[in-house]
């Protein structure tokens, strides 16, 4: 039997209907909703997370995302 593994997901940028939602369908799954990322300090609130939910007009850089050691997806 293999043992499953808990991911912690971040979500940015959501709607609050969103945030109702997803709560809803990935009670396995902790989840961390944040609503704005504007400095280096807020990129360090993602790093315990493996995935990450974004938009497209999230402000991620390549150097933002390499600093997420944690990251899987």
């Amino acid at each position: 039997m293999s043992k499953k593994i808990k991911h912690s997901v971040a979500f940015l940028f959501c709607e609050p209907w969103e945030v109702e939602y997803l709560k809803a369908k990935l009670k396995d799954l902790e989840l961390k909703f944040i609503s704005k990322i504007d400095s280096a300090g807020d990129y360090k609130k993602l790093q315990p997370f493996s995935i990450i939910s974004s938009f497209i007009y999230s402000p991620f850089t390549a150097q933002n995302l390499k600093s997420l050691t944690n990251l899987k997806y």
